[in-house]
């Protein structure tokens, strides 16, 4: 597949020789010279709104990738697991939800605290969410089943 030249740096030396179209004859190498091809990959921001949902964005082309509909309060955070693979939301409805990166489905809602949820993260390894809430309490989520393993 092509790769946007926005998404494209050419090294020599380890400085940048050029971005996007320029061809070899037009940097003017001593022949022969070694180079390197970098690519990056798309980059993706997650929001989280007022508006109920939670967004994964293309930040080099702004373009919305995805929109995560569940929640019946505005949300108060958004983060991702660090494989990337799942998404976690909190919201002022008492609820945290666990979503797909790829079908951006609702996958788990975890339930159980008495007011808002303010904030969640993921553990290292993925397998466990903390939840803190307004009402004083922190919990611990199996991701795999969505059972509280801990208050």
């Amino acid at each position: 597949t092509r790769v946007p030249w926005l998404q494209q740096k050419l090294l020599h030396e380890c400085k940048v020789l050029a971005s996007g179209s320029t061809t070899l004859e037009q940097l003017q190498l001593p022949d022969p010279a070694e180079l390197t091809l970098v690519v990056i990959s798309e980059i993706t921001v997650l929001t989280s709104s007022w508006d109920k949902t939670a967004k994964l964005w293309n930040a080099v082309s702004g373009e919305c990738l995805h929109t995560l509909r569940g929640h019946y309060e505005h949300l108060k955070s958004a983060t991702c697991s660090s494989d990337g693979s799942l998404i976690l939301t909190t919201s002022e409805d008492g609820s945290a939800k666990l979503w797909s990166t790829v079908s951006s489905e609702c996958i788990r809602t975890l339930r159980g605290h008495d007011g808002v949820v303010w904030s969640a993260v993921f553990s290292r390894d993925g397998s466990i969410v903390v939840t803190s809430s307004c009402d004083g309490t922190a919990r611990l989520w199996d991701v795999t089943t969505g059972e509280c393993t801990d208050r």
